[in-house]
């Protein structure tokens, strides 16, 4: 059961920091194009059209020329305020939506994390504990094996005492008539 929690727990992990390379690489591919159409737009020496004043929502979302411009024709209205979360044309949030996201996620995975450790601590301790009363008990039982071991060896001692006869010991005389 640990080696399944460690398992899913490795998936989630992984999974994770896949979604957050895909997202920065997205980042890096959306910044490399603007930069793109940045440089494109100030190579470009062709007048302008007349801007659509509503489509800027604040005066950072145009360029110099186009802001030198809104004032030379006295600030006109600019478009309404953008939504709470704003998406590219990948369906992608804005950068700064997916540092939250990125932060939210993270969060969220120290906090899984944390519960996983939690978690694993009390399976080990749960198996520690299991393991010590396991081993107490063959402990004993190798002990009452060892005591039934050795009455039964005395007894087979006894018993083949018993089971073979003495051999007949010799006399002195009988000895001396031996060694002649």
């Amino acid at each position: 059961m640990n080696d399944d929690l460690r398992d899913r727990w490795h998936e989630a992990t992984e999974r994770a920091h896949e979604l957050l390379e895909r997202a920065a690489l997205a980042d890096a591919e959306r910044e490399a194009d603007d930069a793109e159409r940045r440089r494109r737009n100030l190579v470009d020496d062709a007048p302008p059209p007349p801007p659509d004043w509503a489509r800027f929502r604040t005066v950072a979302d145009m360029s110099q020329r186009e802001f030198s411009l809104w004032v030379d024709v006295g600030k006109p209205a600019l478009g309404r305020p953008k939504p709470a979360l704003v998406v590219d044309a990948t369906g992608q949030a804005f950068p700064e939506e997916r540092q939250k996201m990125r932060a939210h996620v993270a969060k969220r995975l120290e906090g899984f994390a944390a519960m996983l450790g939690e978690e694993i601590a009390k399976m080990r301790k749960q198996d520690r504990d299991r393991f010590t009363n396991e081993i107490t008990a063959l402990r004993s039982e190798i002990g009452l094996l060892r005591a039934q071991v050795q009455a039964q060896a005395a007894e087979a001692r006894r018993e083949l005492k018993r089971a073979v006869p003495r051999r007949p010991t010799m006399t002195s005389g009988a000895r001396r008539a031996a060694q002649h």
